[in-house]
């Protein structure tokens, strides 16, 4: 993976981490979608520690994050940023 790669993948994690922390503790969602939403990006953080990521999965799973966290803009805003970052190919 070219460094570029890396830093960005190490950029989205460290989002995905903040993320997850801040999903744990809004009032703005039910237990149910916490857990949901929690559990997707575990999944996601998982995929992109792999040798070869899914893009495919990569990118069902921003997805299903974007359309589960839509209504709180806190929360959406850091999933755009992580889609922003791994928009290139995952290798």
């Amino acid at each position: 993976m070219p460094s570029k790669n890396n830093s960005d993948l190490q950029a989205a994690l460290d989002i995905l981490g903040t993320l997850k922390q801040k999903v744990a503790t809004t009032d703005a969602l039910t237990n149910f979608a916490k857990k949901e939403n929690e559990l997707r990006i575990t999944w996601l953080q998982e995929e992109l520690q792999k040798p070869k990521p899914d893009q495919n999965f990569v990118n069902d799973l921003i997805h299903a994050l974007t359309q589960g966290l839509s209504q709180v803009s806190a929360l959406a805003n850091l999933v755009t940023q992580v889609a922003k970052l791994l928009a290139k190919p995952l290798e």
